[in-house]
């Protein structure tokens, strides 16, 4: 009968510990769902800034070559202009 009582005061005793480990495994669990929550939302704020910042560069892309080409004209322009007033000049 003693050794009985023995076996399930120690079974008991890792009962309580088990249950122990197992409310601490909830509330870790929680801890982790939170900071899970909170990961996706910095990701997700960071992936619209990223997809804002890669269209501005993409339209600054369209505007720099906009920009070289009527560069590219004006240059061809004042070069006709000099050899229509100065014949005998000729600009390679």
């Amino acid at each position: 009968m003693t050794q009985d009582l023995a076996r399930v005061t120690l079974d008991l005793l890792q009962v309580l510990a088990i249950k122990a480990e197992i409310g601490n495994s909830g509330h870790e669990l929680e801890h982790v769902r939170a900071v899970v929550e909170y990961e996706k939302k910095g990701f997700a704020d960071s992936f619209e800034h990223g997809k804002m910042m890669e269209n501005k560069l993409i339209s600054m892309a369209r505007e720099l070559v906009k920009l070289h080409a009527e560069m590219t004209n004006a240059e061809k322009r004042a070069c006709a202009a000099v050899t229509v007033g100065n014949p005998g000049i000729f600009f390679s």
